[in-house]
């Protein structure tokens, strides 16, 4: 990032502060410590904007080569990055101007890029031994692992989660725009940490783009901003716009509008905004993803992870109400947690809003339950399961998944046969493997291994 600030003339603290502002972003900070794929993506990005915008007399056209090979990588690692790449191969002709050399070298670019692309996803084809049309479009749609959550208002509140943590307040938002009838609406209940992040956020944008117009670039690098941001936040609106990970692929480009926003002389009032809207939502950043929020570990979640311990064996299932339920948060979020590390229970939810299992998800539980009685497995299901009302803290939003009402879970669950006696503090009940629960959960598991191998 302080290489791709300096060449883009940006030196000294205004480019030592966006660094720091960089590093500290949510996303940043969050995938860094995860292992996945999405921070090697991002760093073959930033290598070919590094490349692309590089002016070397002598071998403008090697590094072009290079520039489509490293963003090539980077939609290997993570696809989603394809969607902000366009901007990038032809970041020369936008922001140095339309010259033939420009022109040249964002074809070189393209060609190299679109080359290693297809050499990649065709051996991909190639091993996964996929014949058709049909198999590679199943292969896509595998790929987006039943994901169903879009809508515009999820990109306006995804996009400022990558650059800051927004607290919980999502959900209430969610319940006033879906008009959920349990939720009692007050002006109060939206002003909370997400609202004022967001409206931080959005008054910098403007201020940023203001800064902008008086850069060096003008507003040529409000188009390339453009040409980065509109295509993925389309995408976004169609799928899981919400999701912190999505908009990695633009923190590039805004943390380097940022640098020139600061940058341009005069404008004072609007720099000394700016910098202080950044610096707010830094240090909210660095804590949230330290280690202090351990302490933040209700002790209703530790109890039932407690319970768990001392009722439950290697290879047991146990399923929670909802994927939101804070204990499946725990088991992820802590894995080295003395309740997490021993053991080796699998957890489930019966429920996953915004996802295609909530359409068969009585079928699954079936399935899964008889599979697991059939290794002499025992299945343990949350108590919550059976109540009228879901929890507050699972942030459950009636209407968000139009294929599930909650009624429908413990009406469900009430023709189970369950076993009270092994958890004493009425958190958690073992699912009896006899032939009234065979019989019940049979017609459900057959539809479900149906669908497996249709």
């Amino acid at each position: 990032m302080a290489y791709i600030l300096r060449r883009l003339g940006i030196r000294d603290l205004v480019n030592v502060f966006i660094v720091a502002a960089f590093v500290s972003s949510h996303a940043f900070l969050n995938f860094t410590q995860t292992g996945t794929s999405y921070v090697r993506a991002l760093f073959f990005f930033m290598l070919g904007i590094a490349l692309a915008i590089r002016r070397a007399p002598g071998r403008p056209y090697t590094l072009s080569l290079f520039a489509g090979l490293a963003l090539a990588l980077s939609a290997g690692f993570w696809i989603a990055f394809v969607w902000a790449i366009p901007a990038v191969i032809f970041a020369a002709p936008i922001l140095f101007g339309f010259s033939r050399r420009n022109l040249l070298r964002s074809t070189a670019t393209l060609a190299s890029f679109a080359g290693v692309v297809c050499l990649m996803f065709g051996a991909a084809i190639l091993i996964l031994d996929l014949r058709s049309l049909e198999q590679i479009v199943d292969w896509k749609i595998y790929s987006s692992h039943g994901i169903e959550t879009s809508g515009i208002s999820r990109v306006v509140y995804g996009l400022p989660q990558t650059f800051a943590y927004m607290g919980k307040g999502g959900a209430q938002f969610k319940r006033f725009l879906l008009s959920d009838p349990d939720y009692h609406f007050s002006v109060w209940n939206l002003v909370n940490l997400t609202f004022v992040n967001l409206l931080i956020f959005y008054l910098s944008g403007i201020c940023a783009l203001r800064l902008l117009t008086a850069s060096v670039f003008r507003g040529r690098f409000i188009v390339f901003l453009a040409f980065s941001i509109l295509p993925l936040a389309a995408f976004a609106a169609t799928f899981d716009g919400a999701a912190v990970e999505r908009y990695l692929p633009v923190v590039p480009g805004v943390f380097l509008a940022l640098g020139l926003a600061m940058s341009v002389k005069h404008y004072w009032p609007l720099k000394l905004l700016l910098a202080c809207s950044i610096t707010l939502l830094v240090p909210i950043n660095l804590f949230i993803l330290t280690n202090a929020p351990h302490v933040w570990i209700s002790e209703k979640v530790l109890m039932r992870s407690e319970i768990l311990s001392s009722i439950t064996t290697d290879g047991d299932q146990v399923f929670t109400a909802v994927w939101t339920d804070p204990l499946i948060n725990f088991t992820r979020s802590f894995p080295f947690h003395d309740l997490n590390f021993n053991g080796n229970r699998k957890y489930l939810s019966l429920l996953t809003p915004g996802t295609s299992q909530t359409r068969k998800w009585k079928e699954e539980f079936a399935f899964r339950a008889l599979q697991a009685w059939d290794n002499d497995q025992r299945v343990f299901v949350s108590v919550s399961a059976f109540r009228e009302n879901p929890e507050a803290e699972w942030n459950w939003v009636e209407g968000f998944d139009r294929h599930v009402r909650w009624r429908d879970v413990p009406a469900f669950s009430e023709h189970l046969d369950v076993n009270c006696l092994l958890d004493q503090g009425g958190e958690w009940v073992m699912i009896n493997d006899n032939g009234v629960n065979r019989s019940f959960l049979t017609p459900f598991a057959r539809e479900y291994y149906g669908a497996l191998h249709d």
